[in-house]
């Protein structure tokens, strides 16, 4: 494959038959899940199905925050937000790192929060987009979240951030 040809975000693989994520390894991880339950064209369904739900998501944290009205408009602005417009159809780590973060927000701010499953979808967000470390290190220390989830939270990060920093370090 000629080097000119190659989409954003890839390069050409060291054979030079096959083109290889250039990125961070979340989106492809996220790919390869759905190429092996939904087959071959499964990886299309990616960011359409990640776009819906970052969108479901902001209207229930925008539910528990301001109240049904204050969901609707919000889910609104976000489903016609051009990033989420513009990259909900194409293959970009943009909506999926968005769904992560925003789904460890939604079960950390819980009031009875699942704080060990925030820590792992932060940590996703964080595979995806390494520059979201400071987003993830941020949401348990909001106001709204509880202690005594901190622990719990950091535990469930720690993890990937480990995993993302041997992957850095064998690169």
């Amino acid at each position: 494959m000629e080097a000119g040809l190659t989409p954003l975000g890839y390069i050409q693989s060291p054979d030079g038959t096959a083109i290889v994520p250039e990125f961070p390894l979340g989106l492809p991880l996220v790919m390869a899940v759905f190429r092996t339950l939904f087959g071959p064209n499964g990886v299309f369904f990616v960011t359409p199905v990640f776009g819906a739900g970052a969108v479901a998501l902001a209207v229930v944290l925008l539910r528990r925050a301001s109240g049904p009205v204050a969901a609707l408009v919000g889910g609104i602005f976000v489903a016609a937000h051009p990033v989420i417009c513009a990259y909900a159809i194409q293959p970009m780590s943009d909506v999926v790192a968005t769904f992560w973060l925003m789904l460890a927000a939604a079960l950390i701010l819980r009031e009875r929060p699942y704080a060990v499953a925030a820590g792992l979808a932060a940590g996703l967000a964080l595979v995806t987009r390494p520059p979201l470390g400071l987003a993830a290190l941020l949401l348990p220390l909001l106001p709204q979240a509880q202690n005594a989830s901190r622990t719990r939270y950091l535990a469930g990060l720690a993890p990937w951030v480990a995993g993302l920093m041997a992957v850095q370090w064998v690169l």
